[in-house]
């Protein structure tokens, strides 16, 4: 493993246990009240979390076929979240939500639908890199021509013969430098979400701060 990957997974394990603070501070925040937003972030958190150490393993495992596919669910998560703050009744999004209802159904304050490739496309506003990193994710979600090439070990022209990998390991010829963007996208995804759950922290705590915010915002808009 070279300096630069041990690098980039370090920053993950520090990045899992920042998660892991931001939910009790969040938790905590105003003398600890509860409100429905909370859960909602409390579910995303733990999914992050729990994404996240699966992802680790498997890069060091050099498993890039469900690693990238975590990478994907991991800015399903972080896109969610971002969703949130595209309404006006943040409490009524998160109730929708746990009644069962699909965030790509429901519609932000200006009337659009919160479809993945929407919210993909209004955060990569802010984030340039994403909508490739969602491309080429979404890639290993459904059986498609990344995997089929993933499995091709060595061709021959001049045989016109080719070996096939059937295993979990990739390939030894894989560049490690696959293994450190997708490590580094992942970690990009968690400081999204970080953002966020920031944001959602000063907002409960400084309710009368935050509508004044909100307020001001909207008669600039």
């Amino acid at each position: 493993m070279t300096t630069q990957l041990q690098k980039s997974l370090n920053r993950l394990e520090a990045l899992e246990k920042a998660q892991i603070e931001l939910a009790k501070r969040m938790i905590e925040a105003y003398d600890g009240a509860m409100y429905a937003v909370d859960l909602f972030i409390s579910g995303a958190l733990n999914r992050s979390v729990a994404l996240s150490e699966g992802f680790k393993n498997l890069v060091k495992s050099k498993n890039l076929i469900c690693a990238g596919a975590i990478l994907r669910l991991q800015v399903d998560t972080a896109i969610r979240i971002f969703a949130g703050t595209l309404v006006d009744d943040t409490n009524q999004f998160v109730s929708d939500v746990l009644k069962g209802k699909h965030i790509r159904n429901l519609k932000d304050r200006d009337g659009n639908r919160m479809t993945d490739r929407y919210l993909v496309e209004k955060l990569s506003n802010e984030y340039p890199w994403l909508p490739n990193v969602y491309e080429k994710t979404s890639s290993y979600i459904h059986l498609s021509d990344t995997h089929i090439f993933a499995s091709v070990q060595n061709v021959e022209k001049d045989k016109r013969t080719l070996s096939l990998k059937i295993s979990a390991v990739d390939r030894d010829e894989i560049p490690e430098k696959l293994y450190v963007e997708a490590v580094d996208a992942f970690n990009a995804a968690i400081e999204i979400i970080v953002r966020f759950v920031e944001g959602w922290i000063f907002t409960k705590s400084n309710p009368e701060i935050a509508a004044k915010m909100k307020a001001e915002s909207v008669r600039k808009g």
